[in-house]
């Protein structure tokens, strides 16, 4: 089952910019600013989505990273008692 999403004309606008910039390798950095509920994350999932399906069907390979969910500072050490972050 494959699921159509429509994207409103200034999300389009912006992915075509982001996919133009790493299709031709510019790596340029876009700073994007949209209204409450105006669908930043569908947008960025959308993206996601697009370029990893594009890397697998030209190359066979994709990855995908993301920023760890705590603190590096915070080790599993002290997980009972997380860093504060006042200062004493």
């Amino acid at each position: 089952m494959q699921m159509q999403v429509q994207l409103h004309p200034y999300q389009l606008a912006i992915g075509r910019a982001v996919l133009d910039s790493v299709r031709h390798k510019r790596g340029l950095t876009f700073t994007v600013e949209v209204a409450r509920q105006g669908g930043k994350n569908e947008l960025s999932a959308q993206l996601e989505l697009h370029l990893l399906t594009e890397r697998l069907r030209s190359s066979g390979n994709a990855v995908k990273a993301g920023r760890p969910s705590t603190p590096s500072a915070f080790s599993a050490s002290n997980a009972s008692k997380p860093p504060s972050l006042s200062r004493d």
